[in-house]
């Protein structure tokens, strides 16, 4: 579940905090122990693939991973759905520099 969505705490900024929420994962899974985290997978769909791929960008370590149907050219789609746009700056960032930042193509 996406932060904000369906009663989730915390507000939608479309990968700035899920991807924090992700990179946040390993050091919990260290600390409760009894998990081979040295064999951990990623998985993501859709906008899940987006993050997935932003995670790994910004140093997940994980044996391997799969993006599937992923969100790569968040720029182009921003331009099919401008309430993408409209989402990104309610949460202050500033716009293009948060479509370049998720746009695996840009990289």
């Amino acid at each position: 579940q996406y932060r904000g969505n369906d009663g989730g705490d915390g507000a939608d900024s479309f990968g700035a905090g899920d991807v924090r929420d992700v990179l946040h994962l390993a050091p919990l899974a260290r600390s409760l122990g009894g998990l081979d985290v040295a064999n951990a997978y990623l998985l993501g769909y859709s906008r899940g693939g987006m993050v997935a791929m932003l995670a790994l960008a910004r140093g997940l370590d994980v044996r391997a991973a799969a993006a599937v149907g992923g969100l790569y050219d968040v720029a182009a789609l921003a331009n099919e759905r401008p309430e993408l746009r409209a989402r990104l700056a309610h949460a202050g960032e500033d716009v293009e520099a948060a479509l370049r930042e998720r746009s695996a193509v840009a990289w």
